[in-house]
Parts: C-alpha cells; structure tokens; sequence
C-alpha cells in the first residue's frame, strides 16, 4: 500500500540571478589569505613568474619574500635613509631590480645581493630634481623614470647616461612634458611609452624622439593613478574612473565609472581579465569587454598596490599589510576501478562486484556494517486530517498553528483547490470557526505572495457566507474589515496603474 504523500509547503524561490562562467571561477580560485606585515605602506609590488618569489617596496625598504610560506628571502639595503618607491624585475630575466627613490636617485640591484648595484641620475647635470615614483625597464639595457619634478627621462643601464629627457626639447629648453607631479608610467614596447600625471593627462611618446609634442593626449577629471598596457590598449585610472584608450584608432575605447566607491590607486593584468584596486578595500575583475566579473573584498584595508601571476593575488595595503591569495590547484581526476567482466552465470557478476566493493573499504568476511536506521517522521497535525478526508478539521487545524507561517495555510490551501475540496472546507463554518479565517485573509491578503490564492478563498467564503452575513455582529465586522481591505488593494492598483502610464510616456518620449 502506498504512503501518504504529505502536503509540500510552497516557498518562493531566491531571487538570484545567474553567475556567468568568469564570475563563478573567481568565486572559487582563490585559498584562505596569507599575511605579513610591513612597516608603512606598500608602494609597489611585483612577481617572479620563474619562481614562487614576491618582490614588496613598502616606504623603508625593498623586500624579497616566498609567497608560499611568506618567509623573508632578502632585504635590499637602500644605503640611505630616503624613501624607496616602485621597485620591479627586469622581466626579461628577473635578475635586476630597479626602484626610485625620494631623492631623485634610481637603485639598480642585483637579484642575488642585498646593496646597490649601481646609481642612475647621479649627475647634477641631468638628474631628478624630486622624488622618482615610478621607473620601468624599457628594454633589457634602458630604464624609463617618472618624477615629481614633471619630467620623463630615459637611461642606458651599462653606462648610467642620459638618453633621452623625453617631452622636454632640446636641453635648453625649460619645456616639462606635464605640470604637474608625474606618478605613473607605462611601456607599451620599446617604440611607445605613456605617462600619467597629477595635471589629469595621460600622454603617450616616442622614446625615440626628442619633440615635445606628446603624439596622443587624453584627460581625466582627477589626478592619475595608474597605467597598463594590454595589446592595442592603454588602460588609466583617475579618482573612481578608468578609461580605455584604443592606440590605433587614437581615442577613448570606453569609460567605466563608479566602478569603485573610492579613489582607484592600481591596475593589472591578468590573462584575459583586468583588476583595478581602491581605497574602498576591493579588488574588481573585469572581464576582455570591461564589464564587471566579480568583486574581491580586502576591505577594511585601503589598496594601494597589486601583482598577479598564475599563481597567486598579492595586494598591499597603507596600513603595511601584504595580503596573498593564492589559486586553488585543480584537483587530480580520480580514476575509478576497472569494472569487472560480467559472467554468463546468474548474478555470480553481483557477487564479484560485491567482493571487490568490500575490499576497497578494507571489509573481510567478519566484518559487520552498521548503518543508522532511518527514522520515520509522523504526520503533522493537518496532514492526519487531509489523511482521513476531513477537509475542515484540516484547515481548522492549520489555521490554530500556522498563523505565523503563512506558507503552511496557503500550502494546504492549495492542496484543497487541487482536491478540488475548498468549498467543503469552507461550508458549514460557526463564528468560532469563521473568525480566524477572515482574520487571516485580511491579514495576509495584500501580500503579493499570496494575493492570487486568497483572492480566489476569499471570493468562495463571500458567496457563501453572503446570506449570512447579519447573523450576528462579528461576521458582519470582519466582512465589512475585509471589504476595506479590498477597497485599499484596488486603489494601490489604480495608483501602480497611473505611475505604468506615465513612465510609459516618459520612455516613449526619450
């Protein structure tokens, strides 16, 4: 005989809407975070793709750190005790590391040793006149460097010269490629460079050449942050904005804003994807059209700096904090067990089955399984009646214990309707009984949960009860409670109705 199917409790679904494949990969990828702490703020970092080795710039020193256990390899000794700022590999190679420094030196350091290799812009005649934030490689034997004393110069690494003091003329002139500090740049190939500035532009040269006249040009309404480079593209950043420039064609790609809530202070790439860091505390991921992936929240730190590789997401904060999030490695295919040849004899291939399943859990033949019984849950209150086909004790029942949980009346509501035993259930009612049905209508019928099901209680207990409905004061109370509610309903319908028409003809005006 067949069990008694108790009745389901109908619940909405979440309202969630679907993850795409990018969003749902960056859900995942990352481990737990690793940290360690510097003194002041990170600045600068970058990542050795050859070895699981992170280089960390914080405002008093250089440091070389093992992301996978986050133990200290080498400090780099400055020599002196000014700032140090954008400390990167030579990407060619990592055996170099070049950093800027606050009083207008650039620090060449050998990979292996822990002093100075050797000092760029030492000369008076040619040298930074402010602190160097930014310097790049741009090419194993020439180093660009950005200052705050508005100027773009390029060195040769073997020599230590000047080549180039890009943007500014010939050498007597007084010309600066911008007017204001310049913060941030980027090699696009050895043939074109970009530099961002405080004075809101971001101006795009030829090394190659000494003209001072930059060959694209592009503004923003804050100050520059950041600049990366990705084929034909130039990506800035600027307050809560980043703009995409296409170098071909010559002019804005896109424009993203508010994409964070707070100034954008670093980009990078990674693969097909972009991340940009704040200082709201989080990381987003956009995906080759710019559209927004997944958010990474580091919050409460302010983000000042951020690497990624293959491997790991490393982000610095302004408090000191280097923050790593390593990829999660793909889990090894399990290979399961070659299945056993079936044999012509009647279930002997169940037998040999069985056998090779005990082995595998390390069962012999005195082994006893022991299995926890499934217990057998009884029937709600409700259900005992529907069981037995009293349909109103049923409803009577729910309605007593139910009444905090909606659901459960609207659930055995519609399995009455399904019965086709609503009317049955609702006749014969006294005003004991009539009562907490009425007061449940009014109570849960503007609930647009619920509203289609009750309407349709509500319009059988009115033909009904209608004869009725003078038998005494009670009834005649909540009837006349539920004629009001009803009359609300249907004016916040009118009024929705008239707000539809107006946005109508707004939209169609547009």
């Amino acid at each position: 005989m067949a069990s008694f199917k108790r009745t389901p409790i109908t619940t909405l679904p979440k309202v969630v809407e679907p993850l795409s494949e990018e969003a749902k990969f960056w859900t995942k990828c990352l481990e737990s975070a690793k940290v360690v702490k510097e003194y002041g703020a990170i600045n600068a970092l970058d990542l050795n793709e050859s070895s699981n080795q992170m280089l960390v710039n914080s405002v008093s020193k250089i440091t070389l750190y093992n992301y996978n256990n986050m133990e200290t390899v080498r400090s780099y000794n400055t020599m002196t005790h000014f700032s140090v700022y954008g400390a990167n590999y030579r990407k060619s190679d990592y055996k170099l590391i070049v950093a800027g420094t606050e009083e207008g030196k650039i620090n060449i350091y050998d990979v292996k040793t822990s002093k100075p290799l050797k000092f760029l812009s030492d000369n008076p005649k040619n040298k930074h006149l402010a602190p160097v934030h930014c310097v790049r490689f741009l090419s194993d034997h020439q180093i660009l460097s950005v200052s705050d004393d508005k100027s773009i110069k390029l060195w040769d690494l073997a020599s230590g010269s000047l080549i180039n003091d890009i943007g500014s003329g010939d050498a007597s002139s007084q010309i600066k490629p911008h007017t204001d500090y310049v913060r941030c740049a980027c090699v696009i190939d050895e043939t074109i460079l970009a530099s961002g500035s405080y004075d809101h532009k971001v101006k795009i040269w030829d090394p190659r050449d000494s003209s001072e006249v930059p060959k694209f040009s592009f503004s923003f309404d804050s100050p520059v942050e950041s600049l990366i480079a990705r084929n034909s593209l130039l990506i800035g950043c600027a307050g809560k904005t980043i703009k995409v420039f296409d170098l071909i064609a010559g002019k804005i790609l896109k424009t993203l804003n508010n994409t964070h809530s707070k100034t954008i202070t670093c980009l990078c790439n990674y693969d097909q994807y972009v991340l940009s860091g704040s200082l709201d505390g989080n990381i987003k991921v956009y995906d080759s059209l710019f559209n927004v992936v997944s958010p990474i929240s580091y919050a409460p730190s302010q983000l000042l700096s951020l690497a990624v590789n293959s491997n790991a997401v490393v982000v610095g904060a302004n408090d000191g904090l280097v923050i790593v999030k390593r990829f999660r490695q793909k889990e090894s295919v399990k290979i399961s067990a070659p299945r056993t040849r079936k044999r012509t004899r009647y279930f002997q291939w169940l037998e040999e089955e069985a056998e090779r399943e005990d082995k595998e859990m390390g069962a012999d033949n005195e082994t006893i399984f022991v299995t926890q019984k499934k217990l057998k849950q009884p029937y709600l209150r409700y259900d005992k009646f529907l069981k037995s086909f009293n349909h109103s004790a049923a409803l009577d029942a729910v309605l007593k214990r139910g009444t905090g949980k909606p659901e459960k009346v609207v659930s055995l509501m519609q399995e009455l309707i399904r019965r086709s035993a609503l009317r049955s259930a609702l006749a014969g009612r006294n005003d004991s009984h009539l009562m907490p049905l009425c007061e449940f209508l009014c109570k849960n019928l503007r609930d647009p949960k619920f509203t289609r099901i009750l309407v349709d209680v509500a319009l059988i207990l009115t033909e009904i009860y209608t004869p009725y409905i003078n038998r005494s004061k009670e009834m005649r109370e909540c009837f006349s409670k539920l004629n009001k509610i009803v009359n609300m309903e249907l004016a916040v319908m009118q009024q929705m109705m008239c707000i539809s028409g107006q946005l109508t003809a707004v939209l169609n005006n547009v």
